[in-house]
C-alpha cells in the first residue's frame, strides 16, 4: 500500500526522501527536521495520490546573501 505524503529533502551532497501516512505527526515532522539541520536547500511535503504540494523550503545563495522561502498550504 502507498503512502499518502512524501517528504523530500534535497542538498548538494546528499537527498532524502520519507513516505508516511500522516500529515500533521509524521510529515510535518520529517519537514521541520530536515529545514532545521540547515544541510538542506530544498524540502517540501506532497501528497502522493495528487502530487500537490503542501509544505515547501528552499534556501538560494543569492546577492552575497541567503534567500529563504517557505510556504504551506495551512
Amino acid at each position: 500500500m502507498e503512502k499518502r505524503f512524501k517528504v523530500v529533502a534535497n542538498s548538494t551532497i546528499m537527498d532524502a526522501e520519507v513516505n508516511c501516512n500522516d500529515y500533521a505527526y509524521d510529515a510535518k515532522h520529517y519537514f521541520d527536521e530536515f529545514v532545521k539541520s540547515g544541510f538542506y536547500s530544498k524540502v517540501y511535503i506532497m501528497d502522493n495520490l495528487t502530487g500537490e504540494l503542501y509544505d515547501t523550503f528552499d534556501k538560494e545563495i543569492e546577492a552575497g546573501g541567503i534567500k529563504i522561502t517557505i510556504w504551506s498550504k495551512f
